[in-house]
């Protein structure tokens, strides 16, 4: 019973900090779970918005009243605040909030952050797997086909883009070459700082992206690989990877001695 009232008392401070400091948004964040949620689900409030900002790329109009297109929780575990849009992860960038257009199927398996300044544009289908974590001012533009695979963790600044938008043209026959592919980022990969994945890239488990890298539809790599710069090639295989739960080096270490 002592146990039963602590998580309480707990859970009340954790909701009102969050109110108070970490700036939720609740009137849209009510209105985006009621809205795309089965009751079900909504009634815990799942989802946490954080000054968000909605577009109607139909209409090109902006209220949290157009929104459009699906969301879908696929967990064994629905609770409060287990996905936040827009939240103050880092000190990189100002706190610009979170920019939403969605038109097609947005898809969490479970846990989710994505910080602020971060924006997502979906037309199609966008799988965000468990645990995946999004650092400030990060781009996805998703109009055939994204998926981002459990615990993958992207930095600050990066561009994920699965189109083209505009296709080009076979000089002698007059074809048109397809604008578009899937984007594919297996378990467990990081995506360092200002890193652009364009469409029909696929990476494996555990592949590491070193900062500044631009991948294109050329490129597959085996799992834990780092790879780096543009064009894009592997600079190690099978030996190194992010170890999420235990990556920190001991401070003193950082410290030179004379």
């Amino acid at each position: 019973m002592v146990r039963k009232i602590k998580n309480i008392i707990i859970n009340i401070i954790e909701f009102i900090e969050d109110l108070v400091y970490n700036r939720v948004s609740i009137f849209c964040t009510i209105w985006f779970n009621f809205h795309y949620l089965p009751f079900q689900q909504a009634i815990h409030l799942p989802i946490y918005l954080h000054r968000p900002q909605f577009y109607n790329i139909a209409h090109r109009r902006s209220s949290v009243f157009t929104l459009k297109g699906y969301v879908k929780i696929e967990s064994s575990e629905v609770r409060r605040g287990m996905i936040r849009l827009g939240f103050i992860k880092g000190t990189s960038h100002p706190d610009n909030g979170f920019m939403w257009a969605n038109l097609g199927t947005v898809i969490f398996k479970g846990r989710c952050e994505i910080a602020q300044g971060c924006s997502i544009r979906n037309n199609a289908q966008l799988v965000i797997g468990n645990g995946v974590r999004v650092n400030s001012n990060t781009k996805i533009v998703c109009y055939h086909y994204i998926n981002l695979g459990d615990e993958v963790r992207i930095s600050w600044d990066c561009f994920l883009m699965d189109t083209n938008f505009h296709c080009l043209k076979e000089l002698q026959s007059g074809k048109k070459k397809k604008p578009f592919a899937p984007i594919k980022i297996g378990p467990r990969c990081w995506i360092a700082q200002r890193c652009v994945i364009l469409n029909g890239v696929s990476l494996s488990e555990n592949t590491i992206v070193s900062t500044g890298s631009i991948l294109t539809k050329r490129d597959s790599f085996e799992p834990y690989s780092i790879v780096c710069g543009s064009p894009v090639q592997a600079v190690s295989v099978g030996k190194y990877y992010r170890d999420f739960d235990d990556d920190i080096y001991p401070k003193e270490r950082y410290i030179e001695n004379d």
